[in-house]
């Protein structure tokens, strides 16, 4: 088989997340050979992988991210995707805002199967037929278990561990994406508001913490217990209008909570969609014996609380009592053990049961077909300094020099 992936990343992919690293090099498990471009550096689709007949193309959710920041810019891709020759499928994140431009995207790029975080019944609303062409719409998770984590976990025995009482790593999500997006930031407040002094508490939702790379999974191995929330959006955005609308306020100067926002500006969208998931950092959490303290919820139907985690009320109100067990040693280790007996040891969540249910959901046969040595050689020199350009790239923003030069060119400006 031919497979082409692709992918956009801005920094090296052992610098981004663990879980967006994972996702990808995922696909390195669809049987026969494999080719990934980073379209960061990428200007125009090079003519010879015009030519070439692929048997499967996968456009992965970090290139069709770029729907989140720039609409028009995926539009262009779309134009420039279109001729590749081959089945093409789509992994979609974030696709609460912006839907229909994604929709215009696979209707011209001519992307066949869609699979999505949605549950089916959001599918008609999020990816209508009439815009989209696309009749084939599947719900996968965001992440799955990596075996590369295990082994890296495994293999490492001088790892810090369970040092830190209470973890947690997110961000502030902007309040169009809905109430229910809320609770990431609210869980890292209250926690850190009311902290007690004979436990250690590590959580945070600035930026500035953020852990990536492996260095992420030795902070979850040091971690007792971790907290965490369903992932997903209580709002449709369908057109984006939301997000700009908050976007030209600040830019203003509007001096606003997002409580206070909500409640002006976006009650009345509150409840447009319900999309509420699994995360990847669950499954890395449970890799490294990491007992899950989470906000109640469905968790696609994976976890049940008082078994696979200590549950916190939404809002907030049984806070001691979720204390008292996280005190509670052995009950934590119990919990954790048997999360790995039944989510890891198991099997039934890898990243080889999600590449062998994208192949039967694409109906593709195995094959025997290769890239041709020329194809090879051209591609692997196309690769080559693509990942040149990015590491370059990553090296100036390390060195903060992209930074001066944006705030020279504003200057001028």
């Amino acid at each position: 088989m031919k497979t082409l992936t692709l992918y956009f990343s801005m920094i090296p992919l052992s610098k981004t997340q663990r879980t967006v690293e994972a996702h990808i090099k995922s696909f390195t498990k669809i049987p026969g050979e494999v080719i990934f471009i980073n379209l960061f550096p990428v200007r125009k689709i090079p003519s010879f992988v015009l030519k070439e007949k692929f048997d499967l193309i996968i456009f992965h959710y970090t290139f069709l991210s770029l729907n989140y920041s720039d609409p028009e810019i995926l539009i262009n891709y779309a134009k420039k995707v279109k001729d590749l020759k081959g089945l093409k499928i789509a992994f979609i994140e974030d696709d609460y805002v912006n839907s229909y431009n994604l929709c215009k995207f696979f209707k011209i790029s001519r992307t066949k199967k869609v699979f999505t975080l949605f549950d089916e019944k959001e599918y008609k609303k999020v990816y209508p037929y009439r815009i989209s062409g696309v009749k084939e719409i599947y719900t996968v998770l965001p992440g799955y278990v990596s075996e590369n984590d295990i082994d890296y976990i495994r293999e490492n025995k001088n790892l810090k561990f369970n040092q830190i009482d209470i973890s947690y790593r997110s961000r502030k999500p902007f309040p169009w994406l809905g109430k229910h997006s809320f609770l990431k930031w609210k869980i890292s407040e209250v926690f850190n508001n009311n902290k007690p002094e004979d436990l250690i508490l590590d959580v945070s939702c600035n930026p500035e913490d953020q852990i990536n790379g492996y260095k992420w999974l030795e902070f979850l191995y040091n971690s007792r217990t971790v907290l965490g929330v369903e992932g997903g959006a209580s709002i449709h955005d369908p057109e984006g209008k939301l997000k700009k609308n908050y976007e030209k306020l600040i830019n203003e100067g509007l001096k606003i909570t997002h409580d206070e926002y909500h409640q002006k500006y976006l009650n009345k969208f509150e409840g447009t969609l319900d999309l509420k998931n699994f995360t990847p950092r669950i499954f890395e959490a449970i890799i490294c014996k990491s007992c899950l303290v989470l906000v109640e919820g469905e968790y696609n139907g994976l976890l049940k609380k008082d078994i696979n985690y200590i549950p916190i009320k939404k809002d907030f109100s049984n806070i001691e009592e979720v204390y008292d067990k996280i005190r509670n040693v052995e009950l934590c280790k119990k919990i954790a053990e048997y999360n790995y007996k039944t989510v890891i040891t198991s099997g039934d969540f890898t990243y080889e049961k999600f590449i062998d249910f994208i192949l039967l959901k694409s109906n593709i046969q195995v094959n025997t077909n290769k890239f041709s040595l020329k194809f090879k050689n051209l591609i692997s020199f196309e690769i080559l300094i693509n990942e040149i350009i990015v590491h370059l790239y990553y090296l100036l923003v390390k060195l903060k020099i992209i930074s001066v030069m944006r705030t020279i060119k504003n200057f001028i400006s």
